[in-house]
C-alpha cells in the first residue's frame, strides 16, 4: 500500500511539473501564493459604496491582481484562490454587518457577486 501510494505521488508530481512546463504559472499566481489574507485585507482595506449607498465593492475590480485572481478562481478553479478569497470575503461581511446593521431597523442583506467597472 505505501509503495502504491509512493508511485501515485511520483506519476502527480511528475504531471505538475509537466503541466507547469506546458501551461506556465502566471506571476498573478504565484504572487497569490506567497499572500495571506491580512495581507490581501490590508493592501485593499476600503469598502466603498455606490452612490446610492446601498452596494459595496469589497475589492476594487479594477485593479489587475484583483482582476486576474478572480480569473484564477472562475476559470482555472486555483484551490489557494478559492481559499483565499473565501475567507477574505467571509471576514469583510461580517464587518460589514457588524458596522452596518445596528443602523436599520429591518436590514435585508443580499450578496450579488457582479463585477463593478465603474
Amino acid at each position: 500500500m505505501d509503495f502504491l501510494n509512493l508511485a501515485l505521488n511520483w506519476v502527480k508530481n511528475g504531471l505538475e511539473l509537466l503541466t507547469s512546463f506546458v501551461f506556465p504559472i502566471s506571476l498573478t499566481e504565484t504572487k497569490l501564493k506567497t499572500i495571506s489574507v491580512e495581507k490581501l485585507k490590508s493592501n485593499f482595506p476600503n469598502e466603498w459604496f455606490s452612490n446610492d449607498k446601498k452596494t459595496v465593492a469589497i475589492f476594487p475590480y479594477k485593479n489587475t491582481f484583483i482582476r486576474e485572481s478572480i480569473w484564477l478562481l472562475k476559470y482555472r478553479k486555483n484551490e489557494y484562490a478559492i481559499n483565499i478569497f473565501a475567507k477574505a470575503l467571509g471576514e469583510s461581511i461580517i464587518s460589514l454587518c457588524e458596522d452596518q446593521l445596528p443602523f436599520y431597523s429591518s436590514p435585508q442583506i443580499i450578496l450579488i457577486p457582479i463585477p463593478n467597472h465603474i
